[in-house]
């Protein structure tokens, strides 16, 4: 190896292994959007059962709604099905109401509020982690022999 593609492979390796990233991930704290689309896939797909004719049209539909919201692929399944849905039925009523909450819940989250209360959760929790410190048998204390001489020279006591 050249002197040049180990310092290549180091600033790779610093990459994924440095302070940097292991702080981001120390705490499981972080949300990359490969893992919640993995998260929808498994929701539909689940592992203890087997959808063998139709897991590919389970998994393009979830992409779809991930891509395009629920109310909006719901009403776009339903035409392509030639399924359309009235106007003013509780159906398209059920799916407005579905989209302003989805969009109520995406705008809180975006506020300066919430922000600082997840931060503060964030820290919150780094200082818990910083406190806690483990210990060997720390969930089973010894019991108290001092009444018992005999059993002093076992090593169980």
């Amino acid at each position: 190896m050249v002197d040049s593609d180990q310092h290549v492979l180091r600033k790779c390796l610093e990459m994924v292994l440095g302070p940097a990233a292991l702080d981001a991930t120390k705490l499981l704290t972080t949300t990359q959007k490969c893992e919640a689309a993995n998260r929808s896939y498994q929701a539909v797909n689940p592992k203890s059962v087997t959808f063998s004719r139709n897991c590919v049209g389970r998994i393009h539909g979830q992409v779809y709604k991930l891509n395009n919201g629920y109310a909006n692929s719901v009403i776009a399944k339903t035409m392509e099905l030639h399924a359309n849905l009235t106007q003013g039925s509780k159906v398209i009523k059920q799916l407005a109401y579905e989209d302003r909450n989805d969009l109520n819940r995406k705008r809180t989250s975006a506020t300066i509020k919430a922000r600082a209360l997840r931060a503060r959760t964030r820290n919150y929790r780094y200082k818990l982690h910083e406190e806690l410190h483990y210990g060997k048998g720390i969930s089973d204390p010894k019991p108290d022999f001092e009444g018992l001489p005999h059993l002093k020279h076992h090593k169980y006591a």
